[in-house]
């Protein structure tokens, strides 16, 4: 006989495991995506002020300053695409759980 409250258990304390070990592994990711951008930023920003702080034409750096809006849309665009791989990774994982649990709960023969 099966003993479906242990094996509910069992399923939860896997699937958590598995969802920390992606959330872990993955979230280095996502940080190194905001790190990055947060360091072209750096760059593009101290340049713009030194050129600015040197005579620079104050248009140039407004013109380029509104460039940023777009350059953010397309750093936050491949945040959302790591976002979808992390989600895909933690379906494929919990999913193929699940099957396990429901396999080990079917009599043998029916079993694929």
């Amino acid at each position: 006989m099966i003993n479906i409250p242990d094996l509910v258990q069992k399923l939860l304390a896997q699937t958590k495991s598995a969802l920390l070990e992606i959330v872990t592994t993955d979230t280095p990711l996502v940080i190194d995506a905001v790190d990055s951008y947060i360091s072209n930023a750096e760059t593009r920003m101290s340049s713009l002020l030194q050129n600015l702080s040197e005579g620079g034409d104050v248009k140039f750096l407004l013109d380029r300053l509104r460039e940023e809006k777009d350059i953010l849309r397309t750093e936050v665009l491949s945040f959302i695409v790591i976002g979808k791989g992390v989600a895909q990774n933690v379906i494929n994982s919990v999913q193929d759980i699940l099957l396990q649990a429901i396999a080990s709960v079917l009599p043998p023969n029916n079993v694929a």
